[in-house]
Order: structure tokens, then sequence, then C-alpha cells
């Protein structure tokens, strides 16, 4: 090689050399960014995941409570039906201890003998 195709030459090789360098800066950028963005996602996905546990704590605290109306709402029917037997029977009561109504001393419109 002559002194002016290895001069050419070196400089092909800075030049690339630079491009290299360059390249690797990009890539060294990317990978940070890369980086940050990994990170955001991971502490938003943690947020997520803290607001969904969130959700499943009331949603089972609510349930507890569905759950709570219901044997309310059980008991109160028991009750009723209790209320209702205990009406029903004190009516078949009634009717037995009535007085049973007495008949007129006189069918209306005629006069009763003996006098008055």
């Amino acid at each position: 090689m002559n002194k002016q195709s290895l001069k050419t030459y070196i400089e092909l090789l800075e030049k690339d050399r630079d491009e290299m360098i360059l390249n690797i800066e990009g890539l060294e950028y990317g990978i940070k960014k890369s980086k940050e963005a990994f990170n955001w996602s991971q502490n938003s996905l943690k947020m997520v995941a803290d607001e969904l546990k969130k959700a499943q704590d009331e949603i089972a605290r609510l349930q507890g409570f569905m759950d709570g109306i219901d044997r309310q709402a059980q008991e109160l029917d028991e009750k009723d039906r209790t209320i209702r037997d205990l009406e029903e029977q004190i009516t078949k009561l009634k009717a037995i201890v009535a007085p049973k109504p007495k008949a007129p001393p006189y069918a209306p419109g005629y006069e009763r003998k003996g006098g008055k």
C-alpha cells in the first residue's frame, strides 16, 4: 500500500470508528430510555396491583355486609312467619272463646207474650 491509500484507509477507519461511537452512544441512550420506561411500567403495574387489592378488599367487605343483610332478612322472614302463625292461632282461639250471640227473646215486629 502506498502512503496515500494508507492515509485514505485510516481516514475511512476513523470515520467508521466515529460512526460506531455514535451508534454505541445511541444504543446506550436507547437502553437508558428503555430502563426508564420499564421502571415506569413496573411502578404503574404496582399501582394497579395495589388498586386491585383495595378493590378486592372492598368487594370482600361488601360481600360480608350483604351476607349480614341476607341473614337479617332470613331472621325477619322467620319472625314474620311466626307472627302470622300466632295471629292465626289467636283468631282461632277468639272464635272458640268468643261468646255465642244469643237469639233475641222475640222475633222483631211481634209483641212479647207476657205483658210488656
